[in-house]
């Protein structure tokens, strides 16, 4: 076997500039060249021969500039340099349908080199850059311009007094449930399909009527995929407060009202998949320990993820609620009277033991 070695001669080669290399053409054809302010020059390079003929500069010129995406377009008197047209980078936009533009404002780390443009007003994406880059955006903006999964559940929120519930002997048989069972367990939950539901609203409708129960809220929310949801039920309380001063060695006590705001919220960040919700669940219940000029508050919070299913229903309960009611009574002048006060005033503690539940049913 004999082999053929063939040797040529290397040639030595140079790194020009866009511009440079386009000066040292120009000055060999003796012919002026134009450079597209759109195109980066500084930023682009060539690798040249150090020796090239005179009659090969623009066929060589136009050869690199190709490989670079860029023509050489021939003019009467001279030569113009600018981007192929899908490379030109001009003011483009895209205007959401469904999704809001603060949620796509990744798209500057995808592409690090485009300068984006939010206007929340009009829901519309504006951007600079080539037609290469902007089927790419055009083609991510699309595809996550979608509307957004959602659900609409029903939400009971009620208080059940468990010594009436006990009292009046309310059975299993009587409403199809053991209520006193379930509603004593701590922070359980009872997933109830079509049928169980219909019975469990019909028991909840007769324990409303003997006053077992007291319903506080019964809204409907919309759920969307993604995106929290809150509830709030209060009441703005007026809660006495004294400030004590100390001035020239003299004491003073001022009295003032100050208003807070007592009771329930539930906040709701779903996931939707199919048929299915996802519910990460924040509860937080604050309700009056004791009822007073300066009453105390009894905080309840309750965190958890959930799973609903359409066509289904899920009782969250077990949180307990006790609240005490102080009531003073006292006869004006002879009440504030040294030694005899006391047959003048009394003081009487009524209590509560209840259970706050949550009823949450699927909506079609």
């Amino acid at each position: 076997m004999t082999f053929t070695i063939l040797q040529s001669e290397i040639l030595p080669l140079r790194k020009l500039s866009l511009i440079e290399y386009a000066e040292i053409v120009s000055s060999a054809a003796k012919i002026n060249i134009l450079i597209d302010n759109r195109v980066p020059a500084k930023e682009i390079s060539f690798f040249i021969p150090k020796y090239i003929k005179p009659n090969e500069y623009i066929d060589s010129f136009r050869s690199l500039l190709n490989d670079s995406n860029l023509i050489l377009l021939k003019k009467p008197g001279y030569y113009y340099v600018t981007a192929k047209k899908e490379y030109l980078p001009k003011l483009r936009s895209y205007r959401f349908q469904f999704l809001n533009v603060e949620d796509v404002k990744f798209l500057s780390n995808v592409f690090p080199g485009v300068k984006f443009q939010y206007f929340s007003k009009s829901n519309v994406l504006f951007y600079i850059s080539n037609k290469r880059l902007s089927d790419q955006i055009q083609t991510i903006c699309k595809s996550v311009d979608i509307p957004y999964l959602s659900q609409k559940v029903s939400l009971t929120i009620f208080t059940t007094d468990l010594e009436k519930l006990r009292s009046d002997g309310f059975l299993p048989e009587k409403i199809g449930f053991d209520l006193s069972n379930i509603l004593t367990q701590t922070q359980s939950s009872l997933s109830l399909n079509m049928e169980n539901l219909f019975t469990f609203k019909a028991a909840l409708d007769l324990l409303h009527k003997q006053k077992v129960i007291d319903v506080l809220q019964n809204p409907v929310l919309h759920l969307t995929d993604g995106k929290k949801t809150v509830f709030k039920s209060v009441k703005n309380l007026p809660v006495l407060q004294n400030t004590t001063s100390i001035q020239d060695n003299k004491i003073t006590t001022q009295q003032s009202i100050r208003y807070r705001d007592i009771g329930f919220q539930i906040t709701i960040n779903p996931k939707i998949k199919n048929d299915i919700t996802f519910m990460d669940i924040n509860i937080t219940s604050e309700t009056l320990d004791t009822i007073s000029d300066t009453p105390t508050t009894n905080k309840l919070f309750y965190s958890n993820t959930v799973k609903l299913k359409k066509g289904t229903a899920l009782l969250l309960t077990g949180f307990n609620l006790r609240q005490e009611n102080i009531e003073k009574y006292k006869v004006p002048i002879l009440a504030d009277l040294p030694y005899i006060n006391p047959l003048f005033k009394s003081e009487s503690k009524t209590s509560k033991n209840q259970v706050l539940s949550i009823l949450i049913e699927a909506i079609d």
